[in-house]
Protein backbone atom coordinates (compact mmCIF):
# COMPACT_ATOMS: atom_id res chain seq x y z
CA UNK A 1 0.00 0.00 0.00
CA UNK A 2 3.05 2.57 1.03
CA UNK A 3 4.24 1.72 -2.52
CA UNK A 4 1.24 2.33 -3.89
CA UNK A 5 0.70 5.67 -2.41
CA UNK A 6 4.18 6.49 -3.19
CA UNK A 7 3.81 5.58 -6.93
CA UNK A 8 0.64 7.93 -7.26
CA UNK A 9 2.33 10.60 -5.49
CA UNK A 10 5.43 11.07 -7.81
CA UNK A 11 2.93 10.34 -10.69
CA UNK A 12 1.06 13.54 -9.31
CA UNK A 13 3.94 15.49 -9.06
CA UNK A 14 5.32 14.35 -12.51
CA UNK A 15 1.68 15.88 -14.01
CA UNK A 16 1.99 19.09 -12.14
CA UNK A 17 5.03 19.96 -13.59
CA UNK A 18 4.04 19.24 -16.91
CA UNK A 19 1.37 21.37 -16.10
CA UNK A 20 4.11 24.14 -15.02
CA UNK A 21 6.29 23.98 -18.07
CA UNK A 22 3.34 24.13 -20.71
CA UNK A 23 1.90 27.02 -18.50
CA UNK A 24 5.29 28.89 -19.25
CA UNK A 25 5.65 27.88 -22.52
CA UNK A 26 2.20 29.51 -23.90
CA UNK A 27 3.22 32.61 -21.65
CA UNK A 28 6.06 32.60 -23.67
CA UNK A 29 4.36 32.33 -27.26
CA UNK A 30 1.75 34.63 -26.44
CA UNK A 31 4.13 37.37 -25.39
CA UNK A 32 6.29 36.65 -28.32
CA UNK A 33 3.23 37.25 -30.46
CA UNK A 34 1.99 40.58 -28.73
CA UNK A 35 5.33 41.99 -29.33
CA UNK A 36 5.49 40.50 -33.24
CA UNK A 37 1.73 42.46 -33.18
CA UNK A 38 2.80 45.57 -32.14
CA UNK A 39 6.16 45.59 -34.61
CA UNK A 40 3.79 44.84 -37.81
CA UNK A 41 1.18 47.50 -36.84
CA UNK A 42 1.70 50.70 -38.80
CA UNK A 43 2.31 53.81 -36.66
CA UNK A 44 -0.31 55.37 -38.89
CA UNK A 45 -3.16 52.71 -38.16
CA UNK A 46 -6.29 55.07 -37.04
CA UNK A 47 -8.41 53.07 -34.51
CA UNK A 48 -11.42 54.07 -32.52
CA UNK A 49 -11.44 57.28 -30.48
CA UNK A 50 -11.97 54.99 -27.68
CA UNK A 51 -8.95 55.48 -25.41
CA UNK A 52 -7.01 52.67 -24.60
CA UNK A 53 -7.15 51.52 -20.88
CA UNK A 54 -4.31 49.57 -19.57
CA UNK A 55 -4.67 47.83 -16.59
CA UNK A 56 -2.73 47.14 -13.99
CA UNK A 57 -1.07 48.32 -10.68
CA UNK A 58 1.52 51.60 -10.55
CA UNK A 59 3.46 51.21 -6.82
CA UNK A 60 4.40 54.68 -7.72
CA UNK A 61 1.85 56.77 -8.40
CA UNK A 62 -0.45 57.14 -5.19
CA UNK A 63 -3.87 56.57 -4.60
CA UNK A 64 -7.06 58.17 -3.95
CA UNK A 65 -8.45 56.52 -0.73
CA UNK A 66 -12.03 55.04 -0.90
CA UNK A 67 -13.25 56.95 1.75
CA UNK A 68 -11.98 60.11 0.23
CA UNK A 69 -13.62 59.42 -3.00
CA UNK A 70 -17.03 58.80 -1.72
CA UNK A 71 -17.11 61.96 0.35
CA UNK A 72 -15.90 64.19 -2.55
CA UNK A 73 -18.69 62.88 -4.49
CA UNK A 74 -21.59 63.27 -2.17
CA UNK A 75 -20.47 66.69 -1.12
CA UNK A 76 -20.24 67.99 -4.51
CA UNK A 77 -23.39 66.52 -5.98
CA UNK A 78 -25.46 67.13 -2.83
CA UNK A 79 -23.83 71.07 -3.36
CA UNK A 80 -24.75 71.31 -7.13
CA UNK A 81 -28.51 70.14 -6.44
CA UNK A 82 -28.70 71.52 -3.28
CA UNK A 83 -28.90 75.25 -4.76
CA UNK A 84 -31.09 74.03 -7.43
CA UNK A 85 -33.73 72.89 -5.04
CA UNK A 86 -33.68 76.09 -2.81
CA UNK A 87 -33.92 78.43 -5.99
CA UNK A 88 -37.21 76.60 -7.00
CA UNK A 89 -38.80 76.33 -3.12
CA UNK A 90 -38.01 80.32 -3.07
CA UNK A 91 -38.96 81.52 -5.94
CA UNK A 92 -41.69 83.03 -4.70
CA UNK A 93 -39.39 85.10 -2.36
CA UNK A 94 -36.86 85.80 -5.28
CA UNK A 95 -39.22 86.89 -7.94
CA UNK A 96 -40.10 89.85 -5.39
CA UNK A 97 -36.65 90.76 -4.93
CA UNK A 98 -35.28 90.46 -8.34
CA UNK A 99 -38.13 91.05 -10.45
CA UNK A 100 -40.94 94.04 -10.95
CA UNK A 101 -44.47 93.61 -12.12
CA UNK A 102 -47.26 91.68 -12.19
CA UNK A 103 -47.51 88.62 -9.43
CA UNK A 104 -47.70 85.86 -12.67
CA UNK A 105 -44.77 88.21 -14.54
CA UNK A 106 -42.30 87.67 -11.68
CA UNK A 107 -42.49 84.06 -11.40
CA UNK A 108 -42.75 83.48 -15.63
CA UNK A 109 -39.24 85.74 -14.62
CA UNK A 110 -37.85 83.73 -11.91
CA UNK A 111 -38.47 80.05 -13.65
CA UNK A 112 -36.89 82.11 -16.68
CA UNK A 113 -33.22 82.25 -14.93
CA UNK A 114 -33.70 79.15 -13.06
CA UNK A 115 -34.33 77.49 -16.42
CA UNK A 116 -30.95 79.44 -17.47
CA UNK A 117 -29.07 76.68 -15.45
CA UNK A 118 -30.05 74.03 -17.19
CA UNK A 119 -29.41 75.23 -20.78
CA UNK A 120 -25.76 76.05 -19.87
CA UNK A 121 -25.57 72.37 -18.64
CA UNK A 122 -24.37 71.04 -22.17
CA UNK A 123 -21.62 73.70 -22.80
CA UNK A 124 -20.59 73.19 -19.13
CA UNK A 125 -20.24 69.40 -19.40
CA UNK A 126 -18.25 69.86 -22.87
CA UNK A 127 -15.62 72.98 -21.36
CA UNK A 128 -14.86 70.40 -18.15
CA UNK A 129 -14.80 67.29 -20.35
CA UNK A 130 -11.91 69.07 -22.24
CA UNK A 131 -10.33 70.48 -19.10
CA UNK A 132 -10.80 66.90 -17.28
CA UNK A 133 -9.28 65.36 -20.53
CA UNK A 134 -6.33 67.79 -21.48
CA UNK A 135 -5.23 68.56 -17.83
CA UNK A 136 -6.67 65.56 -14.98
CA UNK A 137 -9.90 64.33 -13.88
CA UNK A 138 -9.38 66.11 -10.04
CA UNK A 139 -8.47 69.87 -11.78
CA UNK A 140 -12.18 69.99 -13.50
CA UNK A 141 -13.76 68.27 -10.30
CA UNK A 142 -11.83 71.21 -8.09
CA UNK A 143 -13.33 73.98 -10.68
CA UNK A 144 -16.76 72.56 -10.47
CA UNK A 145 -17.29 72.64 -6.78
CA UNK A 146 -15.57 75.95 -6.22
CA UNK A 147 -17.81 77.72 -9.18
CA UNK A 148 -20.88 76.22 -7.21
CA UNK A 149 -19.87 77.35 -4.03
CA UNK A 150 -18.81 80.82 -4.79
CA UNK A 151 -22.08 81.02 -6.86
CA UNK A 152 -24.14 79.81 -3.72
CA UNK A 153 -22.13 82.25 -1.43
CA UNK A 154 -22.29 85.44 -4.21
CA UNK A 155 -26.31 84.69 -4.52
CA UNK A 156 -26.53 84.79 -0.74
CA UNK A 157 -25.02 88.18 -0.43
CA UNK A 158 -26.86 89.85 -4.23
CA UNK A 159 -27.86 93.19 -3.54
CA UNK A 160 -31.76 93.02 -4.87
CA UNK A 161 -33.74 94.86 -7.45
CA UNK A 162 -35.67 97.28 -5.12
CA UNK A 163 -36.16 95.22 -1.92
CA UNK A 164 -34.33 96.18 1.20
CA UNK A 165 -31.56 98.80 1.49
CA UNK A 166 -29.13 96.77 -0.94
CA UNK A 167 -31.24 97.55 -4.13
CA UNK A 168 -29.69 98.46 -7.03
CA UNK A 169 -32.09 98.25 -9.75
CA UNK A 170 -31.75 95.86 -12.66
CA UNK A 171 -28.29 95.64 -12.45
CA UNK A 172 -29.12 92.75 -9.63
CA UNK A 173 -31.10 90.82 -12.19
CA UNK A 174 -28.59 90.88 -14.59
CA UNK A 175 -26.44 89.78 -11.95
CA UNK A 176 -28.41 86.54 -10.78
CA UNK A 177 -28.44 85.45 -14.31
CA UNK A 178 -24.77 85.22 -14.66
CA UNK A 179 -24.20 83.77 -10.93
CA UNK A 180 -26.97 80.92 -12.45
CA UNK A 181 -25.39 80.89 -15.80
CA UNK A 182 -22.08 80.06 -13.66
CA UNK A 183 -23.93 77.44 -11.35
CA UNK A 184 -25.44 75.73 -14.65
CA UNK A 185 -22.12 74.86 -16.10
CA UNK A 186 -20.03 73.43 -12.50
CA UNK A 187 -23.58 71.33 -12.73
CA UNK A 188 -22.90 70.01 -16.20
CA UNK A 189 -19.01 68.86 -15.58
CA UNK A 190 -19.87 67.56 -11.65
CA UNK A 191 -22.26 64.62 -12.28
CA UNK A 192 -20.38 62.80 -15.05
CA UNK A 193 -16.97 64.36 -14.22
CA UNK A 194 -17.26 62.17 -10.02
CA UNK A 195 -18.68 59.28 -11.82
CA UNK A 196 -15.95 58.47 -14.87
CA UNK A 197 -13.48 59.59 -11.79
CA UNK A 198 -15.13 57.20 -8.98
CA UNK A 199 -15.10 54.20 -11.75
CA UNK A 200 -11.76 54.97 -12.92
CA UNK A 201 -10.14 54.45 -8.90
CA UNK A 202 -11.99 51.11 -7.72
CA UNK A 203 -11.53 47.65 -8.67
CA UNK A 204 -14.09 45.77 -11.29
CA UNK A 205 -16.27 44.68 -8.60
CA UNK A 206 -17.35 47.93 -7.18
CA UNK A 207 -17.24 50.02 -10.68
CA UNK A 208 -21.43 49.60 -10.59
CA UNK A 209 -22.07 49.81 -6.79
CA UNK A 210 -19.81 53.88 -6.73
CA UNK A 211 -21.60 54.70 -10.56
CA UNK A 212 -24.71 55.61 -8.67
CA UNK A 213 -23.49 57.48 -5.76
CA UNK A 214 -23.48 60.92 -7.82
CA UNK A 215 -26.92 60.33 -8.71
CA UNK A 216 -28.14 59.24 -5.08
CA UNK A 217 -25.76 62.64 -3.97
CA UNK A 218 -27.90 64.86 -6.49
CA UNK A 219 -31.40 63.69 -5.46
CA UNK A 220 -30.41 63.87 -1.68
CA UNK A 221 -29.52 67.37 -2.64
CA UNK A 222 -32.43 68.61 -4.22
CA UNK A 223 -34.26 66.89 -1.33
CA UNK A 224 -32.20 68.40 1.35
CA UNK A 225 -33.13 72.13 -0.26
CA UNK A 226 -36.09 71.62 -0.22
CA UNK A 227 -36.20 70.38 3.89
CA UNK A 228 -34.41 73.57 4.81
CA UNK A 229 -36.59 75.69 2.50
CA UNK A 230 -39.46 74.16 4.36
CA UNK A 231 -38.15 75.09 7.36
CA UNK A 232 -36.95 78.43 6.87
CA UNK A 233 -40.78 78.88 5.63
CA UNK A 234 -42.01 77.46 8.84
CA UNK A 235 -39.91 79.45 11.42
CA UNK A 236 -40.02 83.09 9.35
CA UNK A 237 -42.54 85.70 8.11
CA UNK A 238 -43.17 86.36 4.73
CA UNK A 239 -41.19 89.80 5.04
CA UNK A 240 -38.50 88.15 6.71
CA UNK A 241 -38.07 85.83 4.01
CA UNK A 242 -38.00 87.75 1.27
CA UNK A 243 -35.37 90.43 2.85
CA UNK A 244 -33.07 87.47 4.21
CA UNK A 245 -34.46 83.82 4.51
CA UNK A 246 -33.97 82.70 1.06
CA UNK A 247 -30.28 84.18 1.35
CA UNK A 248 -29.87 81.52 4.54
CA UNK A 249 -31.04 79.08 2.40
CA UNK A 250 -28.11 79.58 -0.05
CA UNK A 251 -25.42 80.47 2.47
CA UNK A 252 -25.55 77.12 4.33
CA UNK A 253 -24.49 75.18 1.16
CA UNK A 254 -21.59 76.85 1.17
CA UNK A 255 -19.87 74.59 3.58
CA UNK A 256 -20.38 71.51 1.89
CA UNK A 257 -18.64 73.30 -1.10
CA UNK A 258 -15.59 74.08 1.05
CA UNK A 259 -15.44 70.77 2.41
CA UNK A 260 -15.94 68.86 -1.09
CA UNK A 261 -12.68 71.06 -1.85
CA UNK A 262 -10.74 69.70 0.72
CA UNK A 263 -11.08 66.54 -0.20
CA UNK A 264 -10.70 66.43 -3.57
CA UNK A 265 -7.73 68.81 -2.99
CA UNK A 266 -6.41 65.11 -1.51
CA UNK A 267 -7.18 63.16 -4.55
CA UNK A 268 -4.62 61.58 -7.74
CA UNK A 269 -5.16 60.58 -11.07
CA UNK A 270 -6.04 56.82 -11.62
CA UNK A 271 -3.47 54.59 -13.05
CA UNK A 272 -6.40 53.58 -15.68
CA UNK A 273 -6.81 57.45 -16.90
CA UNK A 274 -2.96 58.22 -16.85
CA UNK A 275 -1.78 55.08 -19.01
CA UNK A 276 -4.32 55.60 -21.11
CA UNK A 277 -3.61 58.95 -22.34
CA UNK A 278 -0.20 58.92 -22.28
CA UNK A 279 -0.70 56.02 -24.61
CA UNK A 280 -3.02 57.74 -27.03
CA UNK A 281 -1.06 61.21 -26.56
CA UNK A 282 2.12 59.04 -28.09
CA UNK A 283 0.04 57.53 -30.94
CA UNK A 284 -1.80 60.72 -32.37
CA UNK A 285 0.95 63.24 -31.82
CA UNK A 286 -0.57 64.84 -28.34
CA UNK A 287 -3.74 65.30 -30.38
CA UNK A 288 -6.86 66.16 -27.75
CA UNK A 289 -9.45 63.02 -27.64
CA UNK A 290 -12.46 65.42 -28.07
CA UNK A 291 -11.00 66.74 -31.75
CA UNK A 292 -10.06 63.54 -32.70
CA UNK A 293 -13.34 61.80 -31.70
CA UNK A 294 -15.08 64.84 -33.63
CA UNK A 295 -12.36 64.12 -36.90
CA UNK A 296 -12.33 60.14 -37.17
CA UNK A 297 -16.00 58.96 -35.40
CA UNK A 298 -18.35 62.43 -35.44
CA UNK A 299 -21.32 59.54 -35.43
CA UNK A 300 -20.62 57.65 -32.63
CA UNK A 301 -19.30 60.70 -30.60
CA UNK A 302 -23.03 62.47 -31.38
CA UNK A 303 -25.19 58.86 -30.97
Amino acid sequence: RSKGFRSRLCWRNLTRGRMCEADEMAGEKLEQGEHEHEELMPEGDKKSAALEIEIGDDETRPRSSFRALIISSVFGNVLEWYDFGVFASFSTEISKAFFTGGRLEEILEVYGVFAVAFFVRPLGGFVLGIVGDKYGRTLSLQISVVAMGLSALIISLLPTNDVGPYSIGPAATILLVVVRSIQGLSVGGEMVGSMLYMVENVPERWKAVVSCVPMASAISGTGMGYLVSTIITALLSEEARVLWGWRLAFGLGVPAGLVGFMFRSCLHESHTFSSAIKKFGARHQNQHPFFYAMKNEPAALFV
